[in-house]
């Protein structure tokens, strides 16, 4: 009992905003989106595809593969493979350099020096030596992705915080099912670059609120 409260402790403490990976600071693309925002549902929409075919799917195939045993060195390489766009890729080893740093100052934890740094991967070494629960390290990465999405949009669209929290309660079955799923058959692959490729296109913006 004891240990599964500390588990959600460290999970609480790894995905909350407070944790300095500087997370908040990216939209995930989303920021391209200013000039013609969406309406709540399409951006219902979009997060969903994100979840089921898009680059969260991804990554969390990508973490329960490293559960299963796979070398974080190859899951790696072929994560990157997969990145659309030199931002995106940027941006996911951009927040696992910083993991790497914060385990070993809080936790005494030396994570793999990976080719390439991805935030998923190196989450999911962490989950393993940290002993996190696999479904419960996914759901944890999955919502705080969602979560900082949305607050991005909160601040540069007319979204209010209460319409932002009102889509992730509506997505929030979709990531459970897409969790399972995944531990039953992870895949590695991206059938939705659109994100990916707003990325891109969010770096050439004249004002910027976030990275891409």
């Amino acid at each position: 009992m004891s240990e599964n409260l500390k588990h959600r402790l460290i999970l609480q403490q790894i995905f909350d905003s407070q944790f300095p990976l500087g997370g908040f600071a990216h939209s995930g693309g989303l920021e391209s989106y200013t000039s013609n925002p969406p309406t709540p549902e399409q951006l219902r929409n979009l997060l969903k595809n994100h979840i089921q075919r898009g680059g969260l799917r991804l990554e969390m195939s990508a973490m329960v593969l490293i559960h299963q045993g796979h070398p974080p060195e190859e899951v790696a390489l072929e994560l990157t493979a997969w990145k659309a766009t030199p931002t995106s890729l940027h941006a996911s080893t951009a927040l696992g350099k910083r993991l790497v740093k914060l385990a070993q100052r809080l936790w005494g934890i030396e994570l793999p020096k990976l080719p390439e740094a991805h935030f998923a991967v190196l989450c999911a070494v962490l989950g393993q030596k940290l002993k996190l629960p696999l479904a419960d390290l996914c759901l944890a990465y999955g919502q705080a992705q969602i979560t900082s999405m949305l607050s991005a949009c909160t601040r540069c669209m007319p979204f209010s915080p209460e319409q932002a929290q009102e889509i992730l309660i509506s997505l929030q079955d979709v990531l459970l099912e897409e969790v399972s799923r995944n531990i039953e058959h992870p895949q590695l692959c991206n059938a939705m670059p659109s994100l990916e490729l707003r990325s891109h296109q969010q770096a050439y913006l004249y004002t910027r609120l976030f990275q891409s």
